[in-house]
């Protein structure tokens, strides 16, 4: 099984900004230590007119109100942008994990009932089926990238049979996470009427200036995390493998002339066509000395497979005899090659 890189990307990614805040954090309340007893010498007179400026020098600061500041404001907004790039991880974890997902199966992208529209110049400007193939997918992910959460729940549904309600994890906690860092994107952090009515637990109202916690932003993390953990293992389960890339299988190979190199392109007359007990198991399955010396790669598009053998003549032979004695495929094409 192999598992999916876009995870382990998002899962770095939290990791970055947990060491992020947790140093940062740990800075204010060290330097409002370091402040508060250079303020101890002075009389409250003298506190007001204070500045300081630091290395960076991209502003002066006034030692009083940097006391406050780095106390309360300043790790505030800290835990603003910690929420604000933790969502946006998630968003770009759903995207990567769309994309590969497409680069092993093909097949939940696919909708009969789905009509798509194209220009006649711009589907001509397609050199490739694999093109279109692209350009359709991104048209997937620009819906998916400005659709927010709903969007992608719907999408994860329809495309992949994966209910976000259906984890094991409380989904609406996802949402309130997600729903309160669109707060802070398009509000400023201004509680609105719809999150105060829809989560009234947590007891803000309409104009509120919603303040965030240290608790909050952790359990947040955490909760992300665990969400995506939980998406993950279910991609596991429906797609454990690619099936469109490159594969091998290899005999001895210990003959020395007479080897052929040979194309043969065909398709599929049935779904969940296996290659491997139909065609490439057979041939090593006969323990003898004519079948043993060969070389197979295949690649697979949909119900089209392309077989590239290596053999001598008699290998060759058996295992064509192989390929034109099933009756699931359809031999479209063999040309010689050099590979």
């Amino acid at each position: 099984m192999i598992g999916f890189w876009s995870y382990n990307r998002l899962k770095s990614e939290i990791k970055n900004l947990r060491q992020i805040y947790d140093f940062t954090y740990h800075l204010y309340l060290q330097e409002n230590e370091i402040i508060k007893e250079k303020l101890s010498k002075h009389s409250l007179k003298e506190k007001k007119l204070i500045s300081v400026t630091t290395k960076i020098g991209a502003t002066s600061h006034s030692l009083n109100s940097l006391y406050v500041y780095t106390q309360t404001n300043y790790p505030n907004k800290l835990r603003h942008l910690i929420l604000i790039n933790l969502i946006t991880n998630l968003e770009v974890y759903f995207t990567n994990l769309v994309r590969e997902i497409a680069e092993r199966d093909i097949e939940p992208f696919k909708n009969e009932n789905e009509k798509v529209e194209y220009f006649r110049n711009h589907l001509l400007n397609f050199s490739t089926i694999k093109s279109i193939e692209d350009d359709l997918l991104n048209k997937d992910i620009r819906k998916l990238t400005s659709g927010g959460l709903e969007k992608s729940e719907e999408f994860f549904l329809k495309r992949f049979d994966i209910n976000f309600k259906n984890l094991g994890i409380d989904f609406k906690d996802i949402e309130e996470i997600h729903e309160r860092r669109h707060l802070f994107v398009h509000r400023n952090g201004i509680c609105d009427a719809i999150y105060s009515k829809t989560y009234p637990a947590f007891g803000f109202k309409p104009g509120d200036v919603i303040c965030l916690q240290h608790d909050y932003i952790i359990y947040a993390l955490d909760k992300i995390l665990e969400f995506a953990g939980k998406i993950n293992k279910q991609c596991l389960s429906k797609f454990p493998d690619s099936k469109r890339k490159i594969k091998s299988l290899k005999g001895p190979k210990t003959f020395i002339t007479g080897e052929v190199k040979l194309l043969i392109e065909f398709e599929t007359l049935k779904n969940n066509f296996d290659i491997n007990s139909e065609i490439l198991n057979k041939p090593l399955n006969h323990r003898t000395e004519i079948v043993n010396d060969f070389t197979l790669q295949y690649i697979i598009f949909e119900k089209r497979i392309q077989l590239y053998i290596s053999a001598g003549q008699k290998e060759l032979g058996m295992i064509l005899s192989i390929v034109k004695q099933n009756a699931n495929l359809l031999i479209l094409n063999k040309t010689e090659i050099d590979f």
